[in-house]
């Protein structure tokens, strides 16, 4: 992924790859477990635009397979963002912990 990176031109690696690998399994499991989620759907709704425009940049390539690829993975992000926005706004049901608590 570090390289992947790299070719997307992405800022400091070293520090935001394992940031980012810790939001999106913590903030996975709040959502999952209903704990604080909206806040946790809304902080991976824009953790997944930051990465869509560094690591999906189709604007910036030449027509072909590989900006076929990114674009489709662009759209792809922004259907999951729309969806945690729908979480961030709604909250996680009836059965999640902050009912509970």
């Amino acid at each position: 992924m570090s390289s992947y990176m790299e070719e997307h031109s992405v800022p400091m690696i070293s520090v935001l790859l394992p940031l980012t690998i810790l939001l999106q399994i913590s903030a996975g499991a709040a959502i999952i477990a209903g704990y604080k989620g909206k806040i946790a759907a809304f902080i991976l709704a824009g953790l997944t635009f930051l990465i869509s425009i560094y690591m999906h940049d189709f604007w910036d390539m030449a027509d072909g397979i590989e900006q076929a690829h990114e674009l489709q993975n662009f759209v792809k992000n922004m259907a999951i963002i729309s969806g945690l926005l729908i979480v961030a706004a709604l909250g996680t049901g009836k059965f999640s912990l902050d009912n509970k608590l």
